[in-house]
């Protein structure tokens, strides 16, 4: 098995902002909407920095945005599988347009609690991947830090002759 990280240069986006009206429910609207305080979108020297670059107090959809090139070297009957640590509160995983389902027994969506046993959740990318890659994760973020998304480490592993 071999590991690439992909850690560095991701692109971060705000999607939607959420607030809370005053009958105490939450709105979601286009990060567009006048009124809304929009993080700029901002290049993140390592993945786990998006939460600072949403600023303290942020609500809403972020997009988290990642190109790389096809692994060299790779066989025809490598398996490559991208790798992260356990999501909360994802909206979507998509590699070159295409939505990703989770292998294995942990689904990111249905994710609550991260815990040293559930620690990250991989998704079989041999088949999707191109010359050049475009990998993006969307996360809800919440005032509560328990609620909120947690991403900390993404990466792409081989493995020979497995596929």
């Amino acid at each position: 098995m071999h590991r690439i990280r992909l850690g560095s240069q991701w692109d971060f986006e705000a999607l939607l902002d959420t607030e809370l009206s005053p009958d105490n429910t939450l709105h979601t609207s286009p990060t567009n909407s006048p009124g809304h305080r929009r993080p700029k979108p901002k290049r993140l020297k390592d993945v786990a920095d998006y939460k600072q670059a949403a600023g303290a107090g942020y609500q809403g959809r972020i997009r988290l945005v990642r190109r790389f090139g096809h692994p060299s070297g790779l066989q025809q009957n490598d398996r490559v599988e991208l790798g992260m640590d356990l999501l909360q509160n994802t909206v979507m995983v998509s590699l070159n347009g295409q939505d990703l389902k989770p292998v294995g027994r942990h689904h990111p969506i249905e994710s609550t609690t991260a815990t040293d046993e559930q620690a990250s959740v991989r998704f079989d990318v041999s088949v999707c991947l191109q010359d050049r890659n475009h990998l993006a994760i969307e996360l809800d973020l919440a005032d509560n830090p328990e609620a909120s998304g947690i991403l900390r480490e993404v990466w792409l592993e081989i493995y020979s002759g497995d596929r």
